[in-house]
């Protein structure tokens, strides 16, 4: 997508590990075709992913979550933004995600939630979506 509105949307892409990477890649390479914008965070805790948004100004929270209890550091990431003023950044969620960590993300207000073999159009339209929604940012003339 071309649209000058969604180029401007900026994702931080985070992951609980470092393994099973393929996906994390790969979605974020079809994010960044979309015409969004995706900073590579890499392998982070809730504090650091927290840390990372504010100061790299992003629109939207990416975790991709494949070894941890996602509600547990979900939490964790959701308190760290409220704590640091941060809390309106939406948060997605992917990964190896079982049903019942799927409600309790539901239940915590988490929309964007892509288990595991979830189809790719659905997620990058998921996210144009989401970034259609994003207000638009004000920049210095000429930005």
């Amino acid at each position: 997508m071309s649209d000058k509105h969604s180029a401007k949307t900026r994702i931080l892409f985070s992951a609980d590990e470092t393994g099973h990477s393929m996906g994390y890649h790969v979605i974020a390479s079809a994010l960044t075709e979309a015409g969004l914008e995706v900073v590579l965070a890499g392998p982070q805790i809730p504090r650091e992913i927290a840390e990372a948004a504010i100061q790299e100004d992003v629109d939207i929270i990416a975790y991709r979550i494949m070894a941890a209890h996602a509600p547990t550091v979900v939490s964790r990431l959701l308190a760290t933004l409220k704590a640091r003023g941060a809390e309106d950044i939406p948060i997605v969620v992917g990964g190896a995600l079982l049903p019942p960590e799927v409600e309790q993300l539901k239940a915590m207000g988490i929309s964007g939630i892509f288990p595991t073999g979830s189809p790719l159009p659905a997620v990058v339209q998921y996210f144009r979506d989401l970034s259609m929604k994003m207000p638009e940012k004000v920049g210095p003339p000429g930005a």
